[in-house]
């Protein structure tokens, strides 16, 4: 009788494709992929077991039946001294044949194939045909990545350049990803991306895939806010209410030292401004953060009060999210800030401030700040509205 040969091709490949079946308890950085090819497969055959072993790492064992010729064992451990051994069974669970392989190199972002020949157990086995092919794969290689400009000022756009390199001529497919923003094309080598319109950090991942392996590259995209081009300004300060009932500016019926104070502030620009994370602050301290989704739109006021419950019909209104304004009659600096610290704007004030009325800019939005009677001798404030109580 002839003696019968399995023959198994190995393949190693970069453990990044997504898939978790197998899991392993390394990290993902280091592990690659087996791919075994039954190149042939007695019929008496119905389970096979495979081992994995390593002296890093707990054997892996692998046991399969029914299948076809071809199974992928992921996330096995990269390194050095690899052993895989193959036991194959009859449906009896009697031992046919076996085979092993020693000093194994497992390499992530590289394919070899390895073969392993099964001995028959016994010689009551017909014979069959060995082969050995070696095949190796290069990841594609990202050369240069530039990205203009960066840092990127909110809702404006940047150039992404991307040149990269597959070194077995494979096509290569391109897909960029981000949090925040949109690309005008995800699936080229040079998109351009619209930053969002609020500031922070953003993270883009580029990925680039040969049909075998693939190359991941993320990167954080920093967008600001340029104060030069965000026209939403301080209008109008409150830092005295007046004694009576006269010094009820948030309308709520009842007149507080503190809860009646205000800032107003102004979007006079004609796109919509997302203030979201935004802060209002005086010499000392943080006084308010401006809640998600807080959009101020083209030509609208926002007032922001030190407390209370505001009724003013038709006006953008919030209370400082630290439950005071505190803002000081004798002097006090207000500052807008965005998300990451920048001044938008601000005002320094003095000893004016304490007259029982407010400050505004007169004219609104580009004046210099007076007392609000010197530009209305009939209104003490106008909180959410101009000075001559029209809307902006």
């Amino acid at each position: 009788m002839k003696q019968m040969f399995f023959c198994f091709l190995i393949v190693l490949i970069i453990g990044c494709g997504g898939k978790d079946e197998e899991k392993v308890s390394v990290d993902a950085q280091g592990v690659g992929s087996i791919n075994l090819n039954f190149k042939k497969l007695a019929h008496e055959v119905t389970k096979t077991v495979i081992t994995v072993s390593g002296d890093d790492f707990k054997d892996l064992v692998y046991e399969f039946s029914d299948f076809e010729n071809n199974v992928m064992l992921y996330n096995i451990p990269a390194g050095e001294n690899r052993k895989i051994a193959v036991d194959a069974f009859d449906d009896q669970g009697a031992l046919l044949s076996s085979g092993d392989a020693e000093d194994i190199a497992i390499i992530a972002g590289q394919i070899t194939l390895v073969e392993i020949v099964l001995s028959p157990i016994n010689e009551a086995t017909e014979g069959g045909n060995v082969s050995l092919t070696i095949i190796t794969n290069t990841p594609p290689e990202i050369l240069s990545l530039t990205a203009n400009p960066n840092p990127v000022f909110v809702s404006e756009t940047v150039s992404f350049n991307l040149s990269f390199l597959d070194a077995d001529e494979d096509p290569v497919t391109i897909l960029w990803e981000a949090d925040k923003g949109t690309f005008d094309n995800a699936t080229v080598a040079n998109p351009v991306w619209t930053a969002p319109n609020q500031a922070g950090d953003v993270d883009i991942t580029l990925t680039l895939a040969d049909g075998t392996s693939q190359t991941n590259y993320s990167l954080i995209m920093n967008v600001k806010t340029d104060p030069n081009k965000l026209p939403v300004v301080i209008n109008e300060i409150l830092a005295d209410p007046a004694d009576d009932i006269k010094g009820d500016a948030n309308n709520d019926g009842v007149r507080s030292s503190t809860q009646d104070e205000f800032i107003e502030i102004v979007n006079s620009g004609e796109n919509a401004v997302n203030l979201s994370g935004f802060k209002i602050s005086d010499t000392d301290s943080v006084r308010h953060v401006f809640p998600e989704n807080t959009i101020l739109e083209s030509h609208q006021a926002l007032v922001i009060f030190g407390g209370g419950t505001p009724h003013i019909d038709d006006v953008f209104t919030q209370v400082a999210s630290t439950g005071t304004l505190s803002l000081g009659n004798g002097g006090e600096t207000i500052s807008l800030l965005d998300t990451q610290g920048a001044l938008i704007d601000k005002h320094v004030y003095g000893a004016e401030a304490g007259d029982n009325q407010s400050l505004t800019r007169f004219p609104d939005l580009t004046g210099e700040f007076v007392k609000h009677s010197s530009a209305n001798p009939g209104a003490l404030f106008s909180p959410g509205k101009m000075v001559d109580m029209n809307n902006f």
